[in-house]
Order: C-alpha cells, then sequence, then structure tokens
C-alpha cells in the first residue's frame, strides 16, 4: 500500500481525523513505538490499566489495522477477545520496538503526500498546517505527538504497535495463552524445512514469553553412527533418541543441564544448564519426529516456497548450497512426506516471500 493510499484509506475510515492524526498516522510507521516504553514493567502497568478501562459503546474496531513501516496497530479490544493475554501483547509491543529502525526521510516524504493531498482537497486536513506541523517536528528532534481530541472522542483508539511478521503468527500466540490460561504450562515444538524462519519465530517467542528455548541442531547424530541403514530411515540422521532422554525427559524439573553435539569437532560439547519456565519450545526439523510428537501440547509447520528458501539459504552459506540441495533438503523431505509431519500439525504457516 502507498502511502497515498494509506492516508486515503484512513480518512474514509476515520471522517473526524484532523491534521495531527494524519501526521501522527504518518510518524508511527517511521518511527514506531519505542518512545512509549520506559521499560518493559512500567508498559505492562500501563497496557493493563488500558486494556482494564477499555470503553463500551465505541464503533468496534479491526483486530489490526496497518500504517506503513511494516507495522500494524493490534487494537486491544479485538486482541483481548482473540484470547491474547496482555503479558503477551505487551511483550509483541517490546519485541517490535527495540528491533524497529526509525526512518525520518519516510516521515518527511509522507509528510509531503499529506501536504499534496490536503492541497487537492482530498482529505479533509490543513495543507499549511501540515506544512508548519512537519517543520516544528523536525525542528525539535521528530517528539512524538497524540491524537487530537476530536479522534480520541469519536474513535477512543486503545492499540499498540506490532511488526507484519509477528502479527503474522497472532493465532499461535493466541494458542499458547490459552494453554497458558488452561494449564499454567505450554509446550511447543516448531517444524519445517530448512530456511523456512523456524529459529528466527522459536527466538521471538522466547524473548516475548521468557521461555526454555532447544534447538534439534543441537542433537544431530554423531558421524560414527552415520550408517546407511540409519540413514535411510525417514528422520534417521537426528539423534531423536538422546533429545528424548537428555532433554524431553526431563522438562519437568526445575533445572537440568544437557550437551548440544558440536559438529565442528564431531563430538558433545559443553554442558548448557536450563531453568524451567511455563513456555518451553522445541525448534528444528525433526523436531516432530513420531517418537517425539506426542510429548508437545502445541504442534507447529513452517513452510516455505523452494525458490526462497534456496536463496536464504545461498545468502546464509553459499558454499554448502549443494549439500542443502543434493543431500540434506532430500532427506528432510524424505521426513515430511513418510511421516505426513504437516498433516499432524495444529498451526500450519506457509512462507512464500
Amino acid at each position: 500500500m502507498t502511502t497515498r493510499e494509506l492516508l486515503l484509506a484512513h480518512a474514509a475510515r476515520y471522517p473526524q481525523m484532523q491534521t495531527t492524526d494524519f501526521a501522527k498516522l504518518l510518524y508511527q510507521g517511521a518511527f514506531g513505538g519505542g518512545h512509549l516504553i520506559a521499560d518493559a514493567s512500567a508498559a505492562l502497568a500501563r497496557l493493563e490499566e488500558e486494556m482494564t478501562s477499555l470503553p463500551e459503546g465505541v464503533p468496534d474496531k479491526p483486530l489490526l489495522e496497518p500504517v506503513g513501516g511494516g507495522l500494524c496497530r493490534l487494537y486491544l479490544g479485538p486482541a483481548r477477545r482473540m484470547g491474547l493475554r496482555a503479558e503477551t501483547i505487551c511483550g509483541l509491543f517490546v519485541e517490535t520496538s527495540v528491533s524497529f529502525a526509525k526512518q525520518p526521510s519516510q516521515f518527511e516524504c509522507g509528510m509531503r503526500e499529506l501536504e499534496a493531498l490536503c492541497r487537492e482537497g482530498a482529505l479533509n486536513a490543513n495543507a499549511d498546517e501540515a506544512a508548519a506541523l512537519y517543520c516544528a517536528c523536525r525542528d525539535s528532534g521528530f517528539p512524538p505527538f497524540s491524537h487530537s481530541e476530536f479522534y480520541r472522542e469519536a474513535y477512543a483508539p486503545a492499540y499498540r504497535l506490532v511488526s507484519d511478521r509477528l502479527c503474522g503468527f497472532l493465532d499461535l500466540f493466541a494458542a499458547i495463552d490459552d494453554l497458558l490460561e488452561r494449564q499454567n504450562s505450554a509446550r511447543v515444538a516448531i517444524d519445517g524445512p530448512c530456511a523456512s524462519g523456524k529459529s528466527t519465530l522459536a527466538a521471538q517467542l522466547a524473548r516475548i514469553y521468557d521461555s526454555q528455548l532447544f534447538h534439534m541442531d543441537d542433537f544431530f547424530l554423531p558421524f560414527e553412527r552415520k550408517t546407511p541403514e540409519r540413514l535411510a530411515q525417514p528422520g534417521g540422521n537426528v539423534d531423536w533418541e538422546r533429545f528424548q532422554a537428555d532433554v524431553l525427559d526431563h522438562l519437568h524439573e526445575s533445572s537440568f543441564s544437557y550437551s548440544p553435539f558440536d559438529c565442528s569437532i564431531g563430538a558433545l560439547g559443553a554442558p548448557v544448564a536450563t531453568e524451567k519456565r511455563p513456555v518451553q519450545l522445541i525448534e528444528g526439523v525433526y523436531s516432530l519426529h513420531p517418537a517425539l510428537r506426542a510429548r508437545y501440547d502445541l504442534r507447529v509447520f513452517l513452510g516455505v516456497n523452494p525458490g526462497l528458501q534456496c536463496q536464504r539459504l545461498h545468502a546464509r552459506d553459499p558454499e554448502k548450497i549443494d549439500r542443502f540441495v543434493n543431500e540434506w533438503i532430500p532427506m528432510e523431505n524424505h521426513y515430511f512426506g513418510a511421516f505426513g509431519i504437516a498433516s499432524q500439525c495444529d498451526i500450519i504457516y506457509q512462507t512464500e516471500s
């Protein structure tokens, strides 16, 4: 969506928008919401207070509303109805804000577009006011500003800014929150092809939920066990037996340690200590091996377009692309097909771009 389309869409949806509201929309897409976070605990307290005092009788909001810059407004009322906890919404907001790169030039271009639309008469806003607002904002170092009183009275905005990528996984966050509400714990496995985004998603989940995180890459089969018979088995190149004995059988304990397999030396590395958390994440291809599958509360599959997969793998490690294409990806696909991994999952995502 272009800036022009974004401004016109909001103008149609919110006819009481004032010049400052259009500017705030553009500001959010360029600067994000990091200025609202003094610290995570204060951000959560503010959010909890806001969610308990959501007004009644105001026009219903969409769950998500794009603001540009790879961000969306996540509206608190619909998010609460979806089952997202305040802690999770705050985590999504903080995760987005700490990684967001501010783009002053985008704000400048957006404000020029706003001024042009005003002069065309396409918006119910003042062009001179828009130009003056931008200059004042720029000269004072781009401080944030609030919605107009007209906008607040008419629409009672209550939202947090969240990245488009994280918004694409809201049903996963809601499923984890449901488990936490029902049983105070959630054990989640994320399987799928290499370069599908499993590690990135798992790392984000781990930060948002302060989770335990385990990687199947730490349990590849030792070289001496890579016999033709073993490797012919679907999923045979992962040491699922050791993962089960060293990790899954201990997840109920308050603390334990395990030793990742280090492929660079062909032996186990130094022990890693871990403490029990309400959310336990297992990430990596082969994590949903039939011998392990029943041990999880939630099973997630991330697919990826083969062309995009090759692009990512080439960018990640061009020297190993031939081994991925000719050896490792066929082994993964054999495993996925033989055990119907995707069909066994509760949630499936497909990455196309």
